[in-house]
């Protein structure tokens, strides 16, 4: 595979560009790169959000999400974690558990702060436990939560 590029695809059935505009405003680093047009209705959108490649088709509701393929959002502090959960929240998002929520077009995400990520790889298992169970018990992670686990 050299020189290829690898992105992530993502099916959108309903306001393609608006809703690839709206992605591309949740972090620094992202932006709408190209556009595609096909007898007058955007067949295609190629972004970048926060830094990674995403193509975009839209093409009417041919295809059903699923939380099997997600985005995830690594964060540094809890400004930075509140504000895409609260914009991808918001307009009929909802909240689901452990970080995870859909957006309004029901697309799942998952906002975590790093920290999260570290914490579980602890090699003292009875610590690795006692973060797990604080995390299932939240939908919005709290930090001060799994640190105190």
């Amino acid at each position: 595979m050299a020189g290829a590029t690898v992105r992530t695809c993502r099916w959108v059935h309903e306001g393609g560009p608006e809703a690839v505009a709206f992605d591309a405003t949740l972090s620094s680093g992202s932006r709408v790169e190209r556009i595609f047009e096909f007898e007058g209705w955007v067949s295609l959108v190629d972004v970048t959000l926060a830094g990674s490649a995403f193509r975009m088709p839209s093409d009417g509701p041919h295809r059903t999400l699923s939380p099997a393929t997600s985005i995830s959002v690594l964060t540094e502090d809890r400004p930075e974690t509140n504000r895409p959960r609260d914009m991808l929240g918001s307009g009929g998002g909802s909240e689901v558990a452990c970080g995870w929520l859909a957006d309004p077009l029901g697309v799942p995400w998952q906002v975590v702060p790093r920290l999260l990520t570290e914490l579980p790889g602890d090699p003292e298992r009875e610590h690795t436990a006692h973060v797990h169970g604080a995390m299932r018990r939240t939908v919005k992670i709290d930090v001060a939560a799994l640190e105190a686990a």
